[in-house]
């Protein structure tokens, strides 16, 4: 595989997110609660635990990272293994990049047949900036709602 095949990553570190941080504060308070219950015989800690699945499931979700290849866009998570994604690059009509209100920004892709929104909490502005540089390098019209302007 050459170098022009080889396929690029966009990722970034998803534990220093603001949702990587606030993981961990969770994580933490739950094993402080969990050692409390169990200090006072309480057996309740089962809820505690839930809770925190709960929590771990809602940050994790959004830790996405794309991989571009010559003919396709993935989409996956480093901590759900089993989320994978892709879409053909010739059937894509555009990405538009979106930030919601109090939330990660996304790629809002619509291909033929569907739309999907995409959050990638772990990307930094440099990569976003490449992955978009990128993606209208093979010829993806890009919607920038969100700003993201060349400073090289």
């Amino acid at each position: 595989m050459t170098d022009k095949n080889k396929p690029k990553i966009y990722s970034g570190n998803y534990i220093l997110t603001s949702s990587g941080i606030m993981l961990i504060g969770f994580f933490i308070f739950t094993c402080f609660m969990i050692n409390q219950c169990i200090q006072q015989g309480n057996n309740k800690y089962w809820m505690i635990i839930f809770s925190f699945v709960l929590l771990f499931a809602f940050f994790t979700y959004q830790m996405n990272y794309f991989i571009l290849t010559d003919e396709k866009l993935i989409i996956k998570n480093p901590v759900w293994y089993s989320k994978l994604i892709e879409f053909d690059l010739n059937q894509i009509k555009d990405i538009t990049i979106i930030q919601p209100y109090r939330s990660p920004r996304c790629l809002y892709i619509k291909t033929e047949s569907e739309t999907q929104l995409v959050r990638a909490s772990s990307l930094k502005d440099k990569t976003w900036k490449k992955l978009k540089r990128d993606l209208e390098n093979k010829s993806i019209l890009i919607h920038d709602k969100v700003g993201l302007l060349e400073s090289q």
